[in-house]
């Protein structure tokens, strides 16, 4: 043990970090409080993959249905200039679908 480091911390400084700790603690606990009180949150975007997780539907199956209708576009967008950006979808997209869902189950 020739390498050890020998370190002191005062008292009042670990009292410092130990009361930080707790402040952190607590107000984390009451935001989940007053999130479950008012009820879940609403996301107002999602990604592509978690958006289809919400459908239920594979990439391709959505690429053939709707990802191209003129309606559904405005709600796409994607983030940042590059090409390969990831797509998002807002919560209005997902509206849409669910409205467009049940048009079209409704058809046939």
């Amino acid at each position: 043990m020739e390498n050890a480091i020998d370190i002191q911390i005062s008292q009042t400084y670990l009292e410092e970090i130990i009361r930080d700790e707790v402040r952190s603690f607590l107000s984390k606990q009451q935001l989940e409080i007053q999130d479950n009180i008012r009820g879940p949150t609403q996301k107002m975007e999602y990604g592509r993959k978690e958006f289809l997780e919400i459908i239920n539907m594979s990439w391709n199956r959505a690429l053939e249905l709707f990802w191209f209708n003129e309606e559904f576009k405005e709600f796409r967008y994607k983030k940042g200039a590059n090409e390969r950006s990831p797509w998002f979808i807002s919560h209005e997209g997902l509206e849409w679908f669910r409205k467009w869902e049940e048009q079209t189950w409704k058809k046939q």
